[in-house]
């Protein structure tokens, strides 16, 4: 598995990237993208989801609110590979990840 790529000049925004190992489209357009790359000897992943045939939402620096859709991007964790991610953004961004309660 190759390592993920932790980017950037040491100060924010640092750029986290992990290497897309699958991808399936829907017959909507929709694109599941299977992410997941080793940091530190962990595995560490995300599944993310883009809804699709959406229409830019930013053209020519003017924000176009009709652009933006429910559901339009999700990242669904996989597990402990998507905890792990969590310790690399705690470390990316020099902020130490903690414990949660369930979200309801």
């Amino acid at each position: 598995m190759p390592e993920i790529l932790i980017k950037g000049d040491g100060k924010f925004p640092m750029d986290v990237q992990l290497p897309i190992v699958a991808v399936q489209f829907a017959s909507d357009g929709t694109a599941t993208i299977h992410t997941q790359g080793t940091h530190h000897g962990r595995s560490i992943g995300v599944e993310v989801k883009v809804r699709g045939q959406m229409k830019p939402g930013i053209f020519e620096d003017d924000i176009d609110r009709d652009a933006f859709y429910d559901k339009g991007v999700i990242l669904r964790g996989m597990g402990d590979i998507t905890r792990h991610l969590a310790d690399v953004f705690s470390e990316a961004y020099i902020t130490r990840a903690k414990d949660a309660e369930p979200l309801h």
